[in-house]
């Protein structure tokens, strides 16, 4: 299934620069395919099956997609929250954050690191959706997000966020319970 229309465009977070630079613009984010996985095992047991669902598989895969969207943008983006803890805890899930190393927060951008100011890049994902009918069980985005960092004593450089994360819906709305993730920051940074 491809999906040419489906990005998340979040709101400029307050206190983003008006220059007409891109510094401080959020993440447009594009979801480039989506790959459905069905989970029904009806052939082996030579019966009638269930089909994957077009739409709960659309609409597993936007929801994935804002929250990856949201987190991009408050990590990276918002000058409030830009590379801390708060975007990372509110990304993953409840087992995720409980298990996760100092070098998986560092790859999700918890990071000191002396930002001026942040220009948001071309972002984009495919997503595997993992489901049985109309039951979705997990959204998988594998994403690269580029920006140019400049850091407070004026030099800029580009940095990337890519990896892949595993979406699964939760009492707390969509969260990653498992992350790849890495980043490559301007030299210098930790």
């Amino acid at each position: 299934m491809a999906v040419a229309a489906c990005q998340a465009a979040p709101e400029a977070s307050p206190g983003a620069s008006d220059r007409g630079d891109g510094a401080g613009a959020p993440f447009d984010l594009t979801v480039e395919d989506i790959v459905i996985v069905g989970m029904d095992n009806a052939g082996i047991l030579g019966v009638a099956g269930t089909p994957p669902s077009d739409a709960a598989a659309a609409a597993a895969v936007s929801a994935a997609r804002d929250a990856l969207g949201a987190f991009l943008n408050a990590q990276l983006v918002d000058e409030a929250t830009r590379f801390s803890a708060a975007p990372v805890d509110q990304l993953l899930s409840a087992r995720a954050r409980a298990t996760a190393s100092e070098n998986d927060r560092a790859g999700l951008g918890q990071v000191d690191l002396p930002v001026a100011r942040t220009i948001t890049g071309p972002a984009s994902a495919v997503a595997e959706v993992l489901l049985h009918g109309e039951e979705v069980h997990a959204v998988t985005l594998s994403f690269n997000a580029l920006l140019t960092v400049e850091l407070a004593g004026g030099t800029a450089s580009a940095a990337k966020q890519s990896g892949a994360m595993t979406f699964l819906p939760t009492e707390e709305g969509w969260r990653a319970d498992a992350v790849e993730v890495t980043i490559e920051l301007p030299e210098g940074a930790p």
